[in-house]
Formats: C-alpha cells, structure tokens, sequence
C-alpha cells in the first residue's frame, strides 16, 4: 500500500481546477509533497491530490539531485524556489512523457470502449464495487483473464473514468490505496439525467418569460412538463418552508430547537411529529435529486449537476440571507451550496433535524442510503435464518470447558455486546506466577467466511457508534441469543502466563466454553478499589437526562474478590511495563469530550426516522443532550487504577495473539507503526533529552511535548506480517477481542481456530509454509487456513480504509453533538456556560487566519481566530470567549481575550529538537 510516497514514485495528481496530471514525487517537506510534472514543472500538494501511484516508477538517483531546488520549509511559494537546470529535469521528464504516450496510444486504440465504459461495467440496480485494475481487464482484455495491466493501461482507464467522476465514484480519502471505483447503477443516473433535464426546462421557460415584454408576456410561453414539475415543488416547497419556521428558527445547514419548548423531565422527554402535504412521483425523484447532492455529495465534482441543485435552491428563494462566520473575513453571505440543500431538505420535512450529515456518507454504506442495496438483500437473508440458524461448532469436541473457575465480564452497565471475560490462576509451586486467560466470544466457530454473516459483517466492517444511535455489524438476535457472552457460552481464551515483574514465560489459544460469568461494571471495580469516582466538567441542554436507576452491586466472595486484587496487581505491571518501554502515557487533557444523546427515559440515542419522501415530516421537541469531559486535565497519567484492567489486559490477550500467530506465519490483520516521513521524529532522543528531563523537573510534561511524543509514535499500519507497535511496546500485535463488533477481528479467528484444529488433529505445532496444503481428515484440495497471505493482503487494504473511515465519522458525529450542545448553551440559554474559557494551542493557519485549539477544561476542539495585536504560539494558553458556533461547519470560533501562559522552556526543547531532526 502507498501509505506514504517515495522519492521516484510516479503518481496522478488530481485538482479540482485541472485535468489529472502525472508527476514524480521528489520528497516529504512536513505534510507539504514535493512534485515535478510531466510539463517539467515543480508542484506542491497534499496526499489528498494523490489518487493512484505507480511505485519506483522512475529510478530514485534522477530524482535526488531535484531536492536541493525545492523549499527547505513547510508551507512555502514556489514562486520563490530556485529554477531546476534543464540538464537535471529532462532525463525525469523524459520518462514521464514516455509513460503517458503510452497511455494516450492505448486510450486511442480502445477509445470506443472506453468512453462507453458505464454502460458496459454498470448493473441497472445494484451499485458495482470495482478496482481498477478489474475495470482494465474487463474493458480492455475480456477474453483473456490472466492479463495483467500495466501502468499505462491503469492510466489509460483511470482518464476514462475521471471524465465522469459521478458515475464512477470514487473515495478520495482513500483511492490511493484502495484504487476501488463504485460503478452507480443505472436506475439511479437515469433517474438524476431525467431531474438536470426537468431543471434545464424550468431555466429555459424561465428565461423566456423573462425575456418577453408587454402582450407577448401576457400570452405566456408554453411550459415543458419538466418544467411544471420543478415548479410545482418550488411552490410546494416555499408553502413547506413557511410551516417549518412556524416551529423552528434556521441557520446556514441547521435548524434550532422547537421555539414553544418547556424542560423536559423524566416524564415528558421525547419527540412527536405532524405531518404536511404529500410528495408525488416526480417530488420524489426531485428529492433524490438534492439528497444525492446534499447529503451524500454525490456531485461534488460534476459542476453541471451542482449547478441544477443551486438553480432549485436559489429559484425556492428562502435562503439569500443566510450567513456565515468566517474567520479570516468575519461574517458573510453563505454559499448556495451542500449546506443550503441540507437545510431545505430539513425545512420541508424530508429529514430529522437530529441527522448528522456524516451517516449519509455513501463509503460507510450504512442503511441510511441508497448505497446499501446489498446490505438490504443480505439483512433480509440473515432475518430468514433467525429462528432456526444453521450453526454448527467447527471446535466440537476440543473445547476447553473452564468449569467452575471465574470468568468475571466488565463493562457499562448499557453494553449490549459482551465480546469478553477475564480469569485468573496461580501458578502451582511457582510463586508471583500467574496465568492470564481472556475469554473471548467466539461467532466464527459456527459459521465460516461464506456464510451471510459473514457478509453482513465485512460490509459492515465493525460496528459504528455515534451517539444518537447504533449500528452494529451483526444483527442484535445473532449476537444477545448465541456469542454474547454469558454461562455455557463458546470462547476463544487466549492464555498468557506471566511473573511478578510482567515477564511474559508462555501464552496459549484454546477453544473453550465458560460456564461460571460475573458481570461487573467500572463503578463496580471504583468501589471494590475504595476509588474516588472520576471527576467530570460539562453541562445539559434541553432538561435533565433520564434518571437511570441505579445498580446494586453484585455480592462477591472472598476469593472473587482476591482474584479481582490479582487481576489488578497484574495489570498494574503491566501498565508499567509499557510505560517503561513506551516512555509516558497520556492522560485526559488529550481526549476530547463526549456528547451523550436521549430521547426517551432510560434510553440513550434517538430512534432512527429515515428520510420522509412520501409525505411531510415535522419533528417536535428536541433530545436532551449531555456533554461532558474527564475533570482531571492530567497530561501524563502516572498511576494505575482499576478502569485499566480491562484495557490493559485485553492489549496483553492482543500481543499474545500476535506473538502466537507470528511465530506460526500465520497471515493476519496485524498492527503497528512506522515512521512518517512527515514528522521525521527521532524518539529515543525525543525521550531521553528532552521528554524525561523536563518531566524530572516539572513532574509533568507540557502539552506541546506531549503532542511531540504523540507525533514520535509513528503512524498506525496494518500488514499481513508481524510489525512492531511503537505506540503500545509491543514487538507483535493482532486486534481479536471485539469479533462481535470488528471483521478484522473475526477474520483472526477464523485463521487461528484453522491452526488449532491443526495442531489438535496432528500434535504438531502449526508452521505455514506457501504450498501447505491440509492434513489427513481435511480434504487435500484445501488449504488448512480459509485466507491466503495475498487474501489477507487484498482485505487489509480496503479494511483499513474502512476503519479509518468509520474512526473519522465517530469522530465527527461527536463533534456535531458537541456543537449542536453549545449551540443550544450559547445562543438559546439553555444552560450556564463561562464568560470565557482557557484555550491551549495546537498547529496554526495563518493562511486562514486561525489556530486549531482545545478548551482546556470542556475537551472541546474549536478554532482560535488570529486578532492584532495577539501572536499564537504551540502551547499557549489563552483566555478567550465564543465568537460564533457554525453548526454546519461543526466549527466553535473563538476569540482570543488574554495570554495567560507561554511556556518558554517547552518552545525551546521544541526548538532543540527540530533542530535535532532536521540536522
């Protein structure tokens, strides 16, 4: 995978402005790319404008003497770089026009095929997920399946496709690695083609009416039917909007809470609906229209498509006031763009206004979207097997059945998925020894990569939580009847035999059954430990969240209660030990606040109201949102408590994973870290010299260090072959303790329980070699593990841009929450916030006159707006208050007020240590 470039990597450079070009990749100048086009130009651009890259495909000595021209610093002009001699560039051009003759010949010998390529790859119902080099094969070699492309066949096929983004969607935070096009179905480009003629109808008849005088105007001009539809729903859509502001006031992308609202109380939390005029046949397809556009950005790069959307908005005439608070100009006239489409579709009852935009995202392909066909066909065959599932135990008759011994499950008290337990035994005449076991709920072993579930979970990919509701990547009768865990429940216990100091002497993986299950919660452990219950800051809008009754705590025995102390003494070594390894582990002031939702008593999130096109949809009264964040601020967090059993034990089950599997060759989803080029960090020197004697000094480390730390990690990577974990200290690590919520994680078990059968049925341990096929009892045509390396390796790379996908929309969805919160807070009173807030800074830009910042207290993210005669510095702590929340932005804009801290010893180890890396 292209994670990261390489000097001689030959890429295709995409800008909205300009046709796809191709360039070499000189070098990595901070987040900046360092390129020279195929014209002989230098360019600088981001890894977004990098959709497909040829790797080595231009030998890195012609490239090395182009570095000592470009700009030594992040975020420079070209225009101030020295000229290359033309002597150095020609022999790098060269090769560059080379390749895209190449191309170009090949487009002109398939041109008929090519610019016809939808109607040959596209289904007329169900989008088609492609790879490029699929797409190649098919439209260039059909008759021949084991031709391979080359790269100017990919180039040639990748300019076809670009010349209509819309129909061959691609993603392009991760089209680089994925090299995966959605081919729409035919269903849905007729249905938008029939819309953008409908608009251009109503220009046209508009146009003429504007052009006509006097009589000529009074005899009117006969009107298209397509333009009658597009007026009829204009009309219907100002009456619509008229209603909504009756009950809700608007802002640019968002509307406000209910005007006529009382606070709610246990009894009367919840939402109700009145319903308005109805939407006909052709209202509908003019609401796919602006969903398509709205929502899910459908034509962010089809300028003919967005144009008929604004011509609807702009011609409907409700939204020419909107604004919007920049920070580099202040507050101005808002675009007629997504945001505008967003608040229509709200404003006449077609969507909640409690939806964030982010579920919509085509790439999650949740069922929130159209995009979801084939989730659709496969949650309707799951529900057809619900009440006589085919299961069959493939680890039948060599279970481990743990009897008796104390398998103790912790978690919230609302978890509804229990993927884990914990146990504990001594080590018979060896004392300070203990073994590890971690149970672990296992689906995989009843039923295999085949089977509906299966397909249901890699669609899905894990499961997605956002705090308005759930969506989980196995259907809640699969998970709560059969895996979840409980008594006489199946597991996969991964063992760890560890000594008093957290040396690790032998690990195991065994297939069991649990039969003796406690449940436990963290407030559980907190007062089994004597431990303060954490401190929290926050505030609630909208009433009082629900009151949850509370929870009598389990009775436990004396020896429940010792293995509890055993648990905890043995993650407390082990915490330390990371922590030896690792250097330092960050606390609270780096985790961002949490927004909790609720509709109803007892019951967080909201229920799901998908998009009203039949008929007018007024929602009523708004959920209780409760924010709230970790009191404590601490940078670094240096003793253990009892919340970190879990996690810290769950990371030793994961290692062991690793190491098992890795001693095996066994392929899998491993994690780990590399070096970004980017930050080009030095960590032991980072640690040693800077981080340590600081935190002797001061007994914590500031929060710019601490972010240097974070930055000397590397970045997260997955692999097929064991990697070393920089982040965790870990020399092997494989994610498999959430099989219930995480493919990649049933993916393992599906390998690991093929080499225990192995290793039961033959009494040898398991050794992958590449030709291995199965042993006696298995049929020789198969192989002993259900994926091969190049399997795992074609998984990981769309696995990981999934997760990475989902990681970002938890995020943002969070953030929505967040801002709706102090919306609701700031403009309506619905709670008490501070006059002002203390702010610490984070990266700058100055381009757009702004600082990225947190609230230290609230772990708000917001963005510090750049004043004279105020200078931000990394780290600084300042006073500032509100300037503007832009709710569709998912932006708080704050201005600042007063320094109250720079700490100047912190901005000279930075100093140091730049200097140290770069030298």
């Amino acid at each position: 995978m292209a994670v990261f470039l390489k000097p001689g990597d030959v890429v295709e450079l995409c800008r909205h402005s300009t046709e796809q070009t191709i360039a070499v990749f000189v070098q990595h100048v901070g987040k900046d790319c360092h390129f020279v086009s195929v014209n002989g130009r230098p360019s600088i651009a981001g890894l977004k404008n990098v959709p497909f890259v040829i790797r080595n495909g231009i030998d890195p000595a012609l490239v090395k003497p182009l570095v000592a021209y470009f700009p030594a610093q992040e975020n420079s002009d070209l225009s101030q770089m020295q000229r290359i001699p033309r002597a150095l560039v020609s022999p790098v051009v060269e090769k560059l026009e080379m390749l895209q003759k190449d191309s170009e010949k090949i487009y002109r010998d398939h041109a008929a095929v090519l610019d016809s390529a939808y109607s040959v790859l596209a289904d007329q119902t169900k989008m088609r997920m492609m790879t490029a080099v699929q797409i190649a094969k098919t439209l260039l070699k059909p008759d021949e399946p084991s031709w391979i492309p080359d790269h100017a066949s990919l180039l040639a096929v990748r300019k076809a496709l670009s010349h209509d983004m819309y129909r061959f969607n691609r993603d392009p935070r991760s089209q680089r690695l994925t090299n995966v096009y959605a081919i729409r179905p035919k269903d849905d480009v007729e249905t938008v083609e029939v819309v953008r003629r409908w608009v251009r109808e109503f220009e046209e008849y508009r146009a003429l009416r504007q052009s006509q005088t006097g009589n000529s105007k009074k005899k009117g001009h006969h009107m298209e039917a397509g333009a009658l539809y597009i007026t009829k729903f204009i009309d219907k859509a100002r009456r619509l909007v008229a209603i909504s502001r009756k009950y809700r006031d608007y802002s640019t992308g968002t509307l406000g809470p209910t005007k006529t609202r009382s606070r709610n109380t246990d009894k009367s939390l919840g939402l109700r609906t009145e319903w308005g005029e109805t939407f006909d046949e052709n209202d509908q397809k003019i609401l796919y229209f602006l969903q398509s556009f709205a929502l899910s950005g459908q034509f962010q790069d089809d300028y003919g498509l967005t144009s008929a959307c604004t011509t609807i908005l702009h011609a409907v005439g409700c939204y020419d006031d909107l604004k919007y608070h920049y920070p580099d100009s202040g507050e101005r006239a808002a675009s007629m763009g997504r945001a505008a489409g967003s608040l229509l579709l709200q404003e006449i009852g077609v969507l909640s206004p409690f939806d964030t935009a982010d579920i919509y995202d085509e790439q999650l392909m949740l069922p929130t979207v159209r995009t979801s066909r084939n989730m659709e066909i496969l949650s309707k065959r799951a529900e057809l097997m619900r009440h006589s599932p085919d299961f069959r135990d493939a680890m039948e008759g060599i279970r481990t059945d743990w009897g008796s011994l104390p398998v103790y499950c912790i978690d919230d008290a609302d978890a509804k998925e229990i993927d884990d337990g914990l146990s504990v035994c001594k080590v018979p005449e060896s004392p300070g020894q203990y073994w590890i076991h971690v149970h672990i709920a296992n689906p995989t072993a009843f039923f295999d990569k085949t089977h509906v579930l299966s397909g249901m979970a890699a669609h899905s990919t894990e499961s997605l939580y956002v705090p308005e509701r759930t969506y989980p990547m196995l259907p809640s009768w699969v998970t709560q009847n059969y895996f979840s865990l409980g008594p006489n429940r199946p597991v996969l216990t991964f063992s760890t035999r560890v000594d008093s100091s957290g040396v690790v002497l032998e690990r195991k993986i065994q297939s069991g059954i649990v039969r003796n299950v406690t449940r436990l919660t963290y407030q559980d452990l907190s007062t089994i430990f004597g431990e303060a219950p954490a401190r929290t800051v926050g505030f609630t809008v909208g009433g009082r969240p629900p009151t949850v009754k509370k929870r009598k705590p389990p009775s436990l025995t004396p020896d429940q209660l010792q293995d509890l102390r055993e648990l905890y003494n043995v993650a407390g070594v082990m915490f330390e030990r990371r922590k030896s390894v690792v250097g330092f582990k960050l606390g609270a002031a780096f985790e961002t606040g949490r927004a909790r939702v609720f509709e109803k008593p007892g019951q967080t999130g909201i229920t799901w109201m998908p998009p009203s096109t039949d008929r007018a949809r007024f929602v009523l009264g708004d959920p209780v949102i409760e924010y709230s964040s970790d009191a404590s601020g601490a940078i670094v967090e240096e003793k253990f408590n009892s919340q970190y059993i879990v996690m810290e034990l769950m990371l030793l089950a994961c290692a062991t994973a690793g190491a098992w599997c890795s001693e095996r060759n066994i392929p899998a989803m491993y994690r780990g870290t590399i070096d970004s080029p980017a930050a080009a960090v030095d960590m032991t020197f980072l640690k040693e010299k800077i981080l340590q004697p600081y935190y002797e000094k001061h007994g914590q480390l500031s929060r710019p260090l601490a972010a240097l730390l974070l930055q000397s990690q590397g970045r997260s990577i997955a692999q097929s072959t064991s990697v070393p974990h920089r982040a965790l200290g870990f020399d092997s690590y494989l994610k498999v303790t959430s099989p219930l919520r995480r493919f990649s994680d049933m993916v393992a078990h599906w390998q690991i329980e093929a080499a225990v059968r192995y290793e039961h049925q033959t009494g040898r341990k398991f050794q992958l070699t590449d030709n291995m096929l199965a042993t006696p009892g298995i049929a020789s045509t198969e192989k002993v593990l259900p994926f091969s390396r190049t399997q795992i390796q074609e998984s990981i790379i769309t696995l990981a841009a999934r997760e990475r996908l989902i990681a970002s929309i938890k995020m943002h969805a969070n953030m929505w929450w967040t801002v709706a919160a102090f919306t609701r807070a700031h403009y309506y009173k619905e709670a008490a916030l501070p006059a002002t807030f203390r702010v610490w800074v984070g990266s700058s830009e100055p381009r757009f006159c702004y600082a990225r910042a947190g609230i230290v207290d609230y772990g708000a993210r917001v963005k510090l707006v750049m004043k004279a005669p105020f200078e931000f510095q990394f780290g600084d702590e300042w006073e500032a208050r509100i300037l503007a929340i832009n709710s569709v932005g998912k932006e708080i804009l704050m201005e600042p007020v007063r320094l109250l801290r720079r700490d100047e010893e912190t901005v000279k180890w930075a100093e140091r240590f730049m200097e140290r890396v770069g030298g």
